[in-house]
């Protein structure tokens, strides 16, 4: 071939290759992108225990979720022949763990054969015990996976997958069963405005059919879960608690409705939420948290533990008002489940007796090969109710249908199988705020409430040592508080807010001191400050600063009802009584009020402490003589303020001007005066005499 035929060769060479990789590229895309693809829905798996005679049935649906059809769809099941531990659960069900497992029993064709884009065939798969592969495998949780494959351009491939576990039991129970307790909580009072009492159509509106607190309720009435209940919820519902002690003809001491015309259907829907509360009630576990369910790492900061007693004291008897049970008390809740050694030992010294923690929060000094019991000791006669984070996430969870049963049966099966021969007890506490699916979560309850290897106890079991502790010795094991998470700590209440409600408590507590009747004067805002300090404001700040002010408001505007009127005084001696007026506004009567006065400018002193004042009607004044004494002259301030009896602070603090000229002063100047007039007369005398002589002479 010539040159210039080789080289027009050539250039058709190229362009026919650029040719045929230009018509491959769309080729090479639809397949990469038109591969079919299915998700894999599990409607039903059972039985929850596979013994040697049984057969392990799986149904549920494939759907089509490429852009393809589905074509000689099978179905199959893969099984992972070795027990799961604890912490492989998790990588089986969420595919860290890479392994599919081995297939068991036949493969499925599925009908129709070609499932279009969109739709969705039904599945149902049995595999008997024998064809498992387990024979010889101990009990244990054993990774399942529902495998889904189809005919693709590239060859028939797994087009979708699902995970999943079942519990293999070969004979007879090998294992102790462990024991379960389940701890809700029953908190979160209705929002009012500002800080204010919620209105009796918000109260309705918070446990109304569809709200929060109702489905809490629906969830938490399934058999053997136990309560966490804040006092401060029962006060708040008002009418709904009022009727509801009626009902039962036990006398009640809550507090009346909210001010104002409550409607008659927010007054029903109130009652009946507490009628179906008090219901649910009956022969459960329901532990009393402190009125507010208050903050407890930030308002124990600094040692202090005096306001969660206020709070412990605030809520005691409410519970058992309302609902018709008598309620575990001594048990305090850290928000999230977290305290520091500081704040446990304060709450044991105000006599709490149990607190309820994140197993997290105390790390084992030995880590051990399983999961041990929920008990710990933590100072001297306070214990810890450890909680399994784990299964409160799962069980806190909205997931309906197979999977989240399978995995909290997985993560209990794996934990029995960790020491079978011990028993050990196991706390699932659900976070604040929880908002469940009901159906969902008493599927939960029931799933592992019948389960073999679980047996479920009042979480006040956790007060007694572990079972067969005095054996084999793993009662005391040793803990460590852990470090706070960061964004734990960062939600806690500031120490300036805890430091702004004890001076606003200050207040009502010095009122409390004077008044015939404290709690009709003071209970109300009593109640208003220590709500301050909830779980339920971390994370709102601006809210809270609303709240505290309008609060600290009230506060303010009671206490100045008694107060110092401003006057001014001349004190025209050394030392005597000054006259001040104190006045009662007030619609109850006071007494053991004391006056105090301080002086600003040394000239005058006040001679004596705090000065007794006279009891006051409501709405009279009186006169308070304050001794004093006077060192020189001029115009003086004087602070007046009116305390209680133990010297706090009532009322604003006034001042009285006085005029000060001391009886030494103006005497001296009247002496000198007359001193001065009687030399003056004399020397005029004196002057005057040489000229009557000298005029007497010349007349001679």
């Amino acid at each position: 071939m010539t040159r210039p035929g080789r080289l027009v060769a050539a250039g058709l060479l190229v362009v026919s290759v650029l040719v045929s990789t230009a018509t491959a590229s769309p080729a090479a895309a639809a397949v990469a992108t038109d591969e079919p693809t299915a998700t894999v829905d599990l409607t039903g798996l059972g039985p929850a225990v596979i013994d040697a005679k049984a057969t392990l049935t799986a149904t549920g649906s494939i759907t089509n979720t490429g852009t393809v059809p589905l074509e000689l769809v099978g179905a199959r099941l893969r099984l992972r022949g070795r027990p799961l531990g604890r912490a492989e659960v998790a990588a089986w069900d969420d595919g860290t763990d890479q392994s599919t497992g081995t297939v068991v029993g036949p493969t499925l064709d599925v009908q129709p054969r070609s499932i279009a884009v969109g739709a969705s065939a039904p599945f149902t798969l049995a595999v008997p015990a024998g064809d498992l592969g387990l024979a010889g495998q101990p009990f244990g949780a054993y990774g399942l996976a529902v495998e889904v494959r189809a005919q693709g351009e590239l060859g028939r491939r797994q087009v979708g997958l699902l995970r999943t576990t079942v519990q293999w039991q070969p004979g007879p129970k090998e294992y102790a069963a462990q024991q379960l307790a389940w701890l809700v909580p029953i908190t979160g009072v209705p929002a009012g405005d500002a800080g204010a009492d919620p209105t009796p159509a918000q109260l309705a509106a918070a446990v109304a059919p569809g709200s929060r607190l109702r489905r809490l309720l629906d969830a938490a009435s399934a058999p053997g879960v136990g309560w966490a209940v804040d006092p401060a919820l029962l006060q708040a519902l008002g009418s709904g608690t009022t009727a509801a002690a009626a009902s039962s003809g036990s006398p009640t001491s809550t507090p009346s409705p909210p001010a104002g015309a409550p409607d008659a259907a927010s007054t029903a829907t109130v009652a009946a939420f507490v009628a179906d509360l008090r219901s649910a009630a009956a022969g459960r576990v329901v532990v009393e948290l402190p009125y507010g369910d208050p903050d407890l790492a930030a308002v124990t900061a600094g040692g202090r533990a005096d306001l969660v007693r206020a709070a412990q004291a605030a809520g005691a008897g409410i519970v058992e008002q309302v609902l018709g049970v008598a309620p575990v008390t001594g048990v305090a809740w850290p928000a999230d489940g977290w305290a520091g050694d500081a704040t446990l030992t304060g709450l044991a010294g105000i006599g709490v007796t149990d607190a309820v923690l994140d197993a997290r929060s105390r790390r084992l000094v030995d880590v051990l090969p399983y999961t041990p019991d929920a008990r710990t000791d933590i100072a001297p006669g306070l214990t810890g109710w450890l909680s399994d984070p784990v299964l409160a996430a799962l069980a806190a969870g909205r997931g309906r249908g197979v999977l989240p049963v399978q995995r909290v049966l997985a993560e209990t099966a794996a934990a029995t199988s960790e020491r079978p021969g011990l028993t050990r007890r196991t706390l699932v506490a659900l976070p604040r705020g929880l908002d469940p699916d009901p159906a969902a979560f008493r599927a939960l309850v029931q799933a592992l409430g019948a389960a073999p290897w679980v047996s479920v106890v009042p979480a006040t079991d956790l007060r007694r040592a572990p079972p067969g502790s005095g054996s084999d010795g793993s009662a005391d094991l040793p803990r460590l508080a852990a470090p706070t998470p960061a964004a734990v700590g960062r939600a806690q209440l500031s120490t300036a807010h805890v430091a702004a409600v004890r001076r606003t408590r200050s207040v009502l507590s010095a009122l409390g001191e004077v008044v015939a009747d404290p709690a009709a004067v003071t209970s109300t805002l009593q109640r208003s400050t220590l709500a301050l300090l909830s779980c339920s404001w971390r994370g709102r700040p601006q809210d809270l600063t609303l709240a505290r002010g309008a609060v600290a408001g009230r506060v303010r505007s009671l206490g100045d009802q008694l107060r110092v009127l401003p006057s001014s005084v001349n004190f025209l001696t050394s030392s005597g009584r000054l006259q001040i007026t104190v006045t009662n506004e007030l619609p109850e009567a006071v007494s053991g009020l004391r006056l105090r006065v301080t002086s600003t400018n040394p000239r005058l002193r006040v001679t004596v402490g705090d000065v007794a004042a006279p009891d006051l009607a409501p709405g009279t004044r009186a006169q308070v003589q304050v001794p004093v004494r006077a060192l020189g002259s001029g115009k003086v301030r004087l602070d007046a303020q009116l305390v209680s009896p133990s010297g706090r602070p009532l009322g604003r603090r006034e001042q009285v001007s006085v005029r000060a000229q001391p009886t030494g002063t103006w005497a001296l100047w009247v002496v000198g005066g007359v001193v001065a007039l009687v030399l003056v007369v004399g020397l005029v005398r004196a002057l005057r005499r040489p000229r009557r002589r000298l005029a007497n002479g010349v007349g001679g």
